[in-house]
């Protein structure tokens, strides 16, 4: 993650967070894995390990309870153990592919947590994995070196990076303005946060670590 501008837009987003209701900090975590999942997808083909239908339950699942703030902590602790064994080692998938799909596990991983705990604090871990996830891709793709002085204002003057900070902003927003939660609202939310800008997950398969 770079630090400056970057931390200080993510803090701002993670000071709004503040706002949320439970529910509203459930259905936020569960979008932001959405949109991160096809980086999980894309390395299990790749690969041809892990298990993306997990990752699919579990995003099933964390729906479910926004709908029906029901929450199965016995289930919640199995689901956390079952990530636990599809996270990948760079050891043994030397790609950069595999960081993004460590991060999607993570973000995951800390989504059940919030559920687990109601600590605020997992659902600011979720926001900082997908905007490190955006910083790794966008460092990458432009081939930046960690000691250009201006590297960080390329990251965030990206389009991609642009795109994420104005999804996360705009679904507080809109999170915060809903007095109940449906099932209605939860699709309507899933289509506003499909319309942002997605990186493209081909330029970055396959690609060595250093």
């Amino acid at each position: 993650m770079s630090t400056g501008e970057i931390l200080k837009q993510l803090a701002v987003i993670i000071e709004k967070q503040q706002i949320l209701s439970v529910q509203q900090q459930i259905l936020f975590a569960a979008l932001t894995c959405e949109k991160m999942y096809p980086t999980y997808e894309a390395f299990v083909k790749e690969n041809k390990w892990g298990d993306e239908k997990l990752l699919q339950l579990i995003l099933v699942s964390l729906y479910e309870v926004v709908h029906t703030e029901k929450i199965d902590q016995e289930e919640l602790q199995s689901q956390k153990k079952d990530i636990d064994t599809i996270i990948p080692d760079t050891g043994d998938f030397p790609y950069s592919i595999t960081s993004y799909a460590i991060d999607t596990c993570f973000a995951f991983y800390d989504t059940l947590e919030l559920l687990s705990t109601l600590d605020i604090q997992s659902l600011s871990n979720v926001s900082t994995h997908s905007i490190n996830m955006i910083d790794m891709f966008v460092s990458e793709v432009l081939n930046l070196d960690s000691t250009d002085l201006l590297s960080e204002k390329k990251i965030l003057a990206n389009n991609y990076m642009v795109a994420e900070m104005a999804r996360q902003l705009t679904l507080i927003t809109e999170l915060s303005a809903i007095q109940s939660i449906d099932i209605a609202q939860i699709q309507r939310l899933r289509r506003i946060n499909e319309s942002y800008l997605t990186f493209d997950i081909s330029l970055i398969k396959k690609r060595n670590n250093p």
